[in-house]
């Protein structure tokens, strides 16, 4: 995979190991800061990295969908 500055909702899931559902909610729900661009949802790589540091993710892993279901504020299976 190419890296891009700017990611589609496919690409930031692949990047972050978590389902293309996951980033839709993120981001019909505010939480996931991004764009509308002629009715397609672009995200920004560098404020993606900023959004994963400021919720507290130091090492993205596979363990990355876990910190982002609760950054979601969902719970995981083990809670």
């Amino acid at each position: 995979m190419t890296q891009h500055d700017v990611l589609k909702p496919s690409e930031a899931a692949e990047y972050l190991r978590i389902g293309q559902s996951t980033i839709y909610k993120l981001l019909t729900n505010g939480e996931l800061p991004a764009r509308k661009i002629g009715g397609s949802w672009r995200i920004s790589r560098t404020i993606l990295d900023e959004w994963l540091r400021e919720s507290g993710v130091t090492n993205p892993s596979p363990q990355i969908g876990q910190a982002v279901t609760i950054a979601a504020g969902q719970t995981t299976s083990d809670e």
